[in-house]
């Protein structure tokens, strides 16, 4: 019983934030909260999903997942390969 009460424990700490298809659990959300301050304080920070994954510590599926959310967020742009602060002034020519 000890095993189950501890299991129950773990999965109720994930608890589910938000809906729908890129609904977030409550540790990402504050994965999330880091990576808008990161990209807010280097306003020109441009990175790839292998730079994102090593300079968050995070392992690359769990980097995807949150920095889709935040691209459909509007907070990052993807061009395909680097996600960029999506208000961060530059022009595409």
């Amino acid at each position: 019983m000890a095993i189950a009460d501890g299991l129950y424990m773990a999965l109720s700490f994930d608890r589910i934030v938000g809906s729908g298809e890129h609904a977030v659990c409550a540790p990402d959300q504050a994965l999330c909260r880091r990576i808008r301050a990161e990209f807010r304080e280097m306003p020109g920070l441009t990175l790839t999903l292998p730079q994102a994954a090593r300079l968050f510590s995070i392992d690359c599926a769990r980097c995807q997942r949150v920095l889709t959310i935040l691209v459909e967020e509007g907070y990052l742009v993807n061009n395909g390969t680097t996600f960029t602060n999506a208000g961060n002034g530059r022009r595409s020519a």
